[in-house]
């Protein structure tokens, strides 16, 4: 009685269809994130510091006064923003 050969040659296969579908996965994932990094505004420079003269996102926060201050309040004028990472 002849023996099926496509039963071997299907378990081979498919570790290798794994393989070949998890680069594909991998080399869009780093395309998508190349792409993004193209497509987005130059706003840091390569030490990763914000770049000067970079569009901010609206940032409101209360003051040591306890008043809501935003950076839209300072409009087309020069701000320097100073975050401290041990606060808060």
């Amino acid at each position: 009685m002849p023996q099926n050969s496509s039963a071997p040659t299907s378990r081979r296969a498919a570790p290798a269809r794994l393989l070949v579908a998890g680069v594909v996965f991998g080399l869009i994932v780093i395309g998508a994130f190349i792409w993004i990094q193209r497509m987005s505004p130059a706003s840091t420079t390569a030490t990763g510091v914000i770049a000067d003269g970079a569009v901010v996102p609206a940032v409101a926060q209360p003051s040591t006064t306890g008043q809501a201050l935003s950076l839209g309040q300072f409009a087309g004028k020069k701000v320097v923003v100073y975050f401290y990472e041990g606060a808060g």
